[in-house]
């Protein structure tokens, strides 16, 4: 890598750097590519050169995260392909949740993007985590093959965002987001799985059951307090 392009480089990272913050200090809507410029010691100009727009900033910034997932699930010694997924699920919830302050805004707004090439292009990376892990469940007779690993990869992973998004919009608590996350893997896993395997995999699911339920019952009281016009059951969250 020659000089221009690790200069390059460090420009990227620090604008990336000073968009976590003004995310976290004002929200996406407090993004703008004045204050991003101020607040990197860029000029506008170069904003627009290396990344084109704030839409392309915001997608930056969750391929960073992933690729700081990739990274961790690199190192991970698991043989058990089940066991796995349910880390990878466990470990990306608990990145997002852990750093809330910038992940839930900017997971609300990305959610809410419509490029056509960008959109897919970040899903297909997504259930790639999956997809390996899947396939080798096929191979160790875990899951039957009714359904290829990509297809399964992919519902598995419409059910991970389900789950997102109602996190990032404040519907579900940190603890309703892991729970409605694993029951969603698990019901997939369970609807593919051979029959020697489907026990195991039942008993994972009916402990994602009980956060579910709680789930439920607060998004029933939320509607009922909604009705009511009551003000402090509306800022509850569900699975708190």
């Amino acid at each position: 890598m020659n000089l221009r392009e690790i200069g390059k480089r460090r420009r990227r990272r620090r604008i990336l750097a000073a968009a976590k913050q003004i995310i976290v200090a004002a929200g996406v809507d407090g993004l703008s590519m004045t204050r991003l410029a101020r607040e990197a010691e860029l000029s506008v100009a170069t904003l627009y050169n290396l990344y084109g727009s704030k839409e392309e900033i915001l997608y930056a910034l969750f391929d960073d995260c992933l690729d700081s997932l990739d990274a961790a699930f690199d190192g991970l010694q698991c043989s058990d392909p089940v066991a796995r997924m349910r880390v990878v699920f466990t470990t990306s919830v608990d990145q997002l949740t852990r750093d809330g302050a910038l992940y839930r805004p900017l997971m609300a707004a990305v959610s809410n993007q419509v490029d056509r090439t960008r959109v897919p292009r970040t899903i297909r990376r997504c259930e790639a985590m999956a997809e390996q892990a899947l396939g080798a469940a096929v191979e160790q007779g875990v899951l039957t093959p009714v359904l290829s690993p990509r297809v399964l990869a992919h519902q598995i992973f419409m059910a991970y965002l389900q789950a997102m998004h109602g996190w990032a919009v404040g519907m579900l608590s940190d603890r309703g987001f892991r729970s409605q996350a694993l029951h969603g893997l698990f019901i997939c896993l369970v609807a593919a799985a051979t029959d020697d395997a489907r026990p195991a995999l039942v008993r994972e699911l009916r402990k994602c059951e009980a956060g579910v339920r709680r789930i439920i019952v607060d998004l029933d009281r939320l509607g009922a307090g909604m009705e009511e016009g009551g003000t402090s059951t509306r800022k509850r969250v569900a699975g708190s």
